[in-house]
């Protein structure tokens, strides 16, 4: 069971997508035409954590790197080596 951010209609690339929803065991969990990429995304992290689910292994680096960095949330775990590798590498 994963959140997933499925954009509709994107042939004018995908920040013009027409409709945006998020996806959650084969659910539209949310299915709003105003929801833009950007809010799709935050609710797709959102749903991480209300539903207690873990980071999938192939992209566990990746979202923790937009938690930690993007978003400001602290777990109070380590952070992983290559993620604040990549954001020294970013942030300077």
């Amino acid at each position: 069971m994963q959140p997933c951010v499925v954009l509709h209609d994107c042939k004018d690339g995908l920040l013009q997508a027409s409709k945006t929803s998020l996806v959650l065991d084969c659910v539209d969990i949310i299915d709003d035409d105003s929801m833009d990429i950007t809010l799709a995304f935050s609710c797709m992290m959102a749903a991480y954590f209300v539903y207690g689910i873990q980071y999938p292994r192939k992209l566990r680096n990746t979202l923790t790197f937009m938690e930690r960095f993007v978003f400001g949330i602290s777990s109070g775990d380590k952070i992983p080596y290559m993620v604040q590798r990549a954001a020294n590498m970013l942030c300077g």
